[in-house]
């Protein structure tokens, strides 16, 4: 992927920052309603599942002491 976006810069940066924009939008949107939003990138979801697990059973344990 790193090679595509060297090759079309002009198309890449500002796609993925639209898109950044837009999570944070949605994230805002989100929190407002009372959600936690959690965000992981499929690579560390298949390396790093458990880590990524842990993060989601500790809030919801903490969301459940309140």
């Amino acid at each position: 992927k790193k090679l595509r976006i060297q090759r079309n810069r002009e198309y890449w940066i500002p796609k993925i920052e639209r898109n950044m924009q837009r999570d944070r939008q949605n994230t805002l949107a989100l929190q407002e309603k009372g959600w936690t939003v959690f965000r992981f990138w499929e690579h560390k979801l298949k390396k790093e599942f458990h880590t990524c697990l842990e993060a989601v059973v500790e809030e919801l344990e903490q969301k459940k002491r309140k």
